[in-house]
């Protein structure tokens, strides 16, 4: 991945061993990573500070539960074209 700049980030706020948030603050951080857009999937609401957090920060945010694998890589692949646009 170190050679490969995606055009796109799809980021689980609910991972095991890092909270979503922190992983998302990592990215911003990374000189090469940090302007790439993000799309944030969650099992649960948001509370005032993540929200926070976010701001400005992603794209877009989907519900994990609310959305089948079809529909999700149909949103992916939307965002993607729009972006290339």
């Amino acid at each position: 991945m170190k050679d490969h700049k995606p055009g796109l980030i799809v980021l689980g706020l609910d991972v095991i061993e890092m909270e979503g948030i922190e992983s998302l603050e990592i990215l911003r951080r990374d000189e090469r990573l940090g302007a790439t857009p993000i799309m944030l999937l969650a099992n649960r609401e948001l509370t005032d500070e993540e929200k926070r957090q976010l701001d400005g920060n992603i794209l877009q945010m989907l519900k994990k539960k609310s959305y089948s694998r079809d529909e999700l890589l149909s949103s992916v692949s939307k965002t993607l074209s729009t972006l290339s646009h």
